[in-house]
């Protein structure tokens, strides 16, 4: 049975000293990505909120970013460096009539050349991209939740990059307009392969980066939610816990997603300029695990 969180996830100025050091947006907008490990269990929930800690004006007051889970615990699992390991099949001989574990592909299909190694057009966390599927492969779509979209604040030079789900929100999903066949949403080459949906704020279709398709078939690659509090939760490597994984500080050393480390700070790229308000109350987050402030 699971113990009470000691304090209260909805108060920015209580839960702080229960969470990590936050990331520093380029603007200089904190963003707490999810309380320390000891307390996720116990604590996390599936929302984010986002507003000032004070009333506007103060001279206190500040904007952050409170996510109420850590999206990044299993971000090691995206990047490249954790897949070119022998000790998971890569570079593995399959000889005559073997085959490659998770997205290992054979290199020849003569069997004294053959290895396994990673598919040229499969991509991981950082690394650039042209569509969803490069990212979401047999490598990370049980383990990470990720998407292919702009890492740019600029929609004429987006400069597309896998990136973890939740900060797929560099570009203002109004920025531009996409086009499909579905009436109210569709999967769209203007999106890089994410959802094209209609808005009801403008009749209008746009990019939802962080949307998943709300119908999976079976025999596609689905997306799992880096929000273990989720019922469709990504799943911890090689059967280890998931509460007992945290590699959050590993993904941001290797840059994953846009974070990184500079001078001791951790630095976000981040979404363009947002109105600023009171503080807003805390959403919950659907299965793909992306919400928003009400």
């Amino acid at each position: 049975m699971a113990a009470e969180c000691p304090f209260n996830t909805w108060s920015t100025e209580e839960s702080l000293p229960y969470r990590d050091e936050p990331v520093l947006s380029f603007d200089g907008d904190k963003i707490y990505t999810g309380f320390k490990n000891e307390y996720a269990a116990d604590c996390e929930t599936c929302g984010y909120s986002s507003g000032q800690t004070g009333m506007p004006g103060d001279a206190d007051s500040e904007w952050v970013r409170m996510s109420g889970y850590n999206f990044a615990w299993n971000a090691e699992v995206g990047t490249r460096e954790f897949w070119e390991d022998s000790s998971k099949g890569w570079n593995h001989k399959p000889g005559w009539w073997g085959s490659c574990s998770y997205g290992y592909e054979r290199s020849s299909y003569w069997p004294p050349r053959a290895k396994c190694q990673i598919p040229s057009d499969t991509k991981f966390l950082t690394e650039s991209c042209n569509k969803k599927s490069q990212c979401v492969t047999d490598f990370t779509a049980k383990y990470v939740d990720v998407t292919c979209a702009p890492s740019n604040n600029d929609i004429n030079d987006p400069q597309y990059k896998c990136m973890l789900d939740e900060l797929a929100d560099v570009v203002s999903p109004y920025a531009s307009t996409c086009s499909c066949l579905g009436f109210i949403w569709c999967e769209s080459s203007d999106c890089a392969g994410n959802q094209c949906v209609l808005s009801t704020m403008d009749m209008e279709k746009h990019c939802k980066y962080q949307d998943e398709d709300p119908i999976t078939l079976p025999w596609s690659t689905g997306s799992c939610s880096n929000c273990r509090a989720s019922d469709d939760s990504c799943e911890a490597f090689d059967g280890a816990t998931k509460y007992g994984t945290d590699s959050s500080r590993v993904g941001i050393a290797v840059g994953a997603a846009g974070l990184f480390s500079a001078a001791g700070v951790f630095t976000l790229r981040k979404v363009s300029a947002k109105k600023r308000e009171a503080p807003s109350k805390m959403v919950e987050l659907g299965a793909g695990g992306t919400g928003g402030t009400v």
